[in-house]
């Protein structure tokens, strides 16, 4: 939402409001307070990187769940750098993958770290435009 200029930089209206925590990707409403509709999809790694590449050459930022362990997943922001597909984690701004062969390098760590797992988690989302609600929230630049 920083991304597109719907929230400013130094505000943190998801990560501040303790209801969130442990919510990985189960915030819709978050999403469509701020016009924006999602979509979430469980694919093989391909069809994961052919998602990201489509998603990023329009000008959007999917995001991923990385597994930090079997029961805990850490969100990450998929954006182009060039003619690169790179991985940026939100928490700290740090580039994980800073290569498309690195993140595809990331996407098989991440389907190996939780047994039986053959798919990644990829939320990718449509911008449906401000709402009145979210024209009028105080949390607006």
């Amino acid at each position: 939402m920083k991304l597109h200029g719907r929230v400013q930089l130094g505000e943190f209206p998801l990560q501040s409001d303790p209801e969130n925590e442990d919510k990985g990707f189960d915030f819709q409403d978050f999403l469509a307070s701020y016009g924006f509709a999602e979509q979430q999809q469980n694919l093989d790694r391909p069809s994961t990187m052919k998602v990201i590449a489509q998603e990023t050459a329009n000008g959007k930022y999917p995001l991923l769940s990385r597994p930090v362990s079997e029961t805990k997943c850490h969100i990450l922001v998929a954006m182009k750098d060039g003619t690169e597909l790179i991985v940026v984690d939100p928490a700290d701004g740090k580039i994980v993958a800073n290569s498309t062969q690195a993140t595809e390098q990331l996407m098989d760590s991440a389907i190996q770290r939780v047994p039986g797992r053959d798919k990644l988690h990829l939320l990718t989302y449509k911008d449906a435009g401000p709402t009145e609600e979210s024209k009028s929230s105080p949390l607006r630049p």
